[in-house]
């Protein structure tokens, strides 16, 4: 199970480093802005537009190797898992060197090739993009997109799941024999069996991921422009992204815990043959629908 759970995991946080990659390329292709509602945003890149959009450029490079790397490993966790926790351990620590070793390439890149001023270094290659910056009087405020029905319903159902899960744990809880299932094969059959402790790892999972996605949403800037709402809509189609990854984590997760408490308790033998495949199909086709939502409206801006 933990096999299983780590290859989910770097699945779904490997998906979200790619996708990070493809927009950040997106909002350095545009070229129309230093302060637009999301992108590679630090006071190095704000510099200039040249630097704006060689940051982002750079930066999608690195978050997307990131996620090809974080998606390896739990392919390879999955298919070789280590004791305990390890694996969980292993992508977390591998997620935060990306986030870490991007942020840091990318300062590098720039420090190398732009002055303190931002305007590129003799004889330095820098994107062919023609940037065409909006002045500060375009600007008309800064705040937060606000909270839609859609988003009110997904935060209601992400939250339910969550709490559904708790609730089925500390129900079945007396009943759990000593060894529950550790680990599936593809095809859903227990492979490896662990202490029932293991059990506890869905909700605590689920808590933080959801905590994670949820700081994304509620902290995320943006710019109301006066003449032009592109990146408004390229930012809502984002949020919406992250509003229905917690909302199938969270589903996902308790489904899981439960399938796990049924075999456990001896009602089951295996899980569904196509749960896994299922599951795996519906977090990726839900990255892959938006990315190219996104990328699309860049395009048509």
């Amino acid at each position: 199970m933990q096999g299983l759970i780590s290859l989910l995991i770097a699945l779904s946080v490997g998906a979200v480093f790619v996708f990070s990659g493809v927009l950040l390329k997106a909002l350095g292709s545009s070229g129309k802005s230093r302060n637009p509602v999301a992108g590679y945003r630090t006071p190095r890149s704000m510099k200039s537009p040249e630097s704006w959009i060689a940051a982002n450029h750079y930066a999608a490079k690195c978050f997307t190797v990131a996620g090809i790397v974080i998606i390896f490993s739990g392919v390879c966790l999955w298919w070789k898992p280590l004791p305990q926790s390890y694996n969980e351990i292993i992508i977390l620590v591998i997620t935060i060197a990306g986030i870490a070793i991007s942020l840091v390439a990318t300062e590098s890149y720039l420090k190398r090739h732009f002055n303190r001023d931002g305007r590129p270094q003799t004889g330095q290659p820098v994107s062919d993009e023609k940037p065409s910056p909006r002045t500060e009087a375009e600007v008309k405020g800064s705040g937060k997109i606000p909270f839609s029905r859609l988003d009110y319903l997904l935060e209601i159902a992400s939250l339910s799941g969550i709490i559904l899960g708790i609730f089925l744990l500390i129900y079945f809880w007396p009943q759990l024999p000593e060894q529950v299932p550790r680990h599936f094969n593809f095809q859903g059959a227990v492979d490896s069996w662990g202490d029932k402790r293991i059990t506890l790892i869905f909700p605590t999972l689920n808590v933080l991921f959801n905590i994670s996605l949820s700081v994304i949403r509620f902290f995320t800037p943006v710019f109301f422009l006066a003449q032009e709402r592109a990146e408004q809509r390229t930012l809502r189609l984002s949020l919406d992204l992250i509003a229905l990854l917690k909302t199938w984590t969270a589903r996902f997760f308790t489904c899981f815990l439960w399938a796990t408490l049924e075999i456990a308790l001896g009602r089951t033998a295996a899980l569904p043959p196509l749960f896994i495949p299922l599951a795996l199909g519906i977090n990726l086709a839900i990255i892959a629908t938006y990315t190219a939502l996104i990328l699309r409206e860049a395009k048509s801006r």
